[in-house]
């Protein structure tokens, strides 16, 4: 395998190709960027794109128009790298402007205090901008740091912890309630992660989603077809279904 720079469909480096690769065995330890399987033939690419987070898109606020267009065109326009995919956190991360949650009422079981003014305010702006200078509706793939903090075993969106049983349904409502504000502003959310980093315990947002001694914990989603079931509340299948 060798490597090539390229800025765009019509600008390959070939004098900056680098050093001859060689394939490795996959010892399962997930610390790659990329895993390629040269025997595996029948995947296709279908595109590029990046991060839409709080972060990035406060600091997009903060440029002047000259700037924006620059940082727009170079990502998304003709003669860029045409991203055609967006990844978005639901709720805060790690490049976050500050913690949140959508709900921060533990009794509000109906979400009826679902907030998504956080997301409005800095990713939105930046998505949209985005995706006028793409010219096509983006691929919008939502992912999730942390539940809120009186769903997790540790009281907190820092620090791990895990989702408690008695919220597994109220979870699954709540991830697919984003999926909903997204697609009835008429953005094309096409996939979810359940869980950013599922083993990893963090100073910032983050949430243990694996168990040892039961492999069907609440982090198991299973896509049956175009339908995203979380396993363990069957009543929250029918309105979380990602095209």
């Amino acid at each position: 395998m060798r490597l090539y720079m390229t800025e765009s469909q019509e600008k390959l480096y070939p004098e900056k190709k680098e050093e001859m690769f060689s394939f490795i065995p996959d010892d399962g330890t997930e610390n790659e960027v990329v895993n390629l399987y040269p025997s595996v033939t029948y995947q296709t690419m279908e595109g590029f794109g990046g991060a839409v987070t709080d972060a990035a898109g406060y600091v997009f606020s903060r440029m002047d128009e000259d700037q924006q267009e620059e940082m727009l065109s170079m990502y998304f326009g003709p003669d860029g790298m045409h991203y055609n995919r967006v990844r978005l956190h639901m709720d805060s991360c790690d490049f976050a402007t500050r913690l949140y949650s959508a709900v921060e009422d533990e009794e509000d079981g109906d979400l009826a205090s679902f907030d998504f003014s956080y997301t409005e305010k800095y990713m939105i702006p930046l998505l949209e901008a985005a995706q006028k200078k793409a010219g096509r509706k983006l691929k919008v793939m939502l992912s999730v740091w942390s539940p809120p903090a009186f769903m997790k075993t540790n009281g907190s969106r820092l620090g791990g912890g895990s989702l408690k049983k008695e919220y597994y349904g109220w979870w699954a409502r709540y991830l697919c309630r984003y999926i909903e504000e997204f697609e009835k502003r008429g953005y094309e959310v096409e996939r979810m992660s359940l869980q950013n980093e599922p083993a990893a315990v963090q100073t910032w947002d983050s949430c243990v989603f694996m168990n040892k001694s039961d492999e069907r914990t609440p982090a198991v989603i299973r896509m049956d077809g175009e339908l995203c079931r979380i396993c363990l509340e069957p009543r929250a299948i029918a309105s979380c279904i990602i095209r």
